[in-house]
C-alpha cells in the first residue's frame, strides 16, 4: 500500500525544522565520531522543499552528495569554476531524473521544485561534516555578473517568492 503524505506530515514525522537562510527544512541524522584537522569527517541530513519554498543559491566548503528519497521532482542549479549546469532530482530515470547528485566543493547550487511540484524529501550527505562556517550565502548581482545565462534562475534563486 502506498501512503500519501503531506509536507507537514512529512516535517512532523521527522522533526524537521527550518534551515535558516538557505531555505527549505531539515533534520541532522549523522555526524561522524571521527575527526580530520578538528574537523568531524562526515555528516548527514534529511532535506525537505515545499513549494514555494526553494534552496537560495550558495556554496559550501565540502563536496555535498544528495539523495532523492520522495515527492516531486527538484532542479538543481550548478555553478562551477567553469561551467553551469542543471540537474533535475527525482525517480524518473526514464526522463533523465537522478537519485543522487554530487555538488563539489567550491560549487555555488540552489534547487527548486519543477512547476506543478508540492514538495520533495531528499538527503545530503557531506564529506567532511557541515559546519555553519562552511556555508555561503550568494549575492545574486555577483552570480548574474559571472554567470549571465543563468540569470533568470538566479535570480528565482536569489529572492523571497
Amino acid at each position: 500500500m502506498k501512503t500519501k503524505y503531506t509536507a507537514a506530515q512529512i516535517a512532523r514525522l521527522l522533526g524537521l525544522k527550518p534551515l535558516l537562510p538557505e531555505g527549505g527544512m531539515f533534520c541532522s541524522t549523522y555526524r561522524s565520531c571521527d575527526k580530520n584537522r578538528g574537523r568531524e569527517t562526515a555528516s548527514a541530513i534529511y532535506y525537505l522543499l515545499e513549494s514555494p519554498t526553494f534552496s537560495h543559491m550558495h556554496r559550501l566548503d565540502a563536496d555535498e552528495l544528495y539523495h532523492f528519497y520522495m515527492g516531486d521532482a527538484v532542479e538543481l542549479l550548478l555553478l562551477g569554476p567553469n561551467d553551469a549546469r542543471r540537474v533535475v532530482l527525482g525517480q524518473d530515470l526514464l526522463a533523465g531524473q537522478q537519485p543522487q547528485v554530487l555538488v563539489p566543493a567550491g560549487c555555488w547550487q540552489g534547487a527548486h521544485l519543477l512547476p506543478g511540484g508540492q514538495w520533495a524529501l531528499m538527503g545530503t550527505t557531506m564529506s567532511p561534516a557541515f559546519e555553519d562556517a562552511c556555508y555561503e550565502h550568494a549575492c545574486a548581482e555577483e552570480l548574474c555578473a559571472a554567470f549571465p545565462d543563468q540569470r533568470t534562475l538566479i535570480s528565482q534563486l536569489t529572492t523571497s517568492r
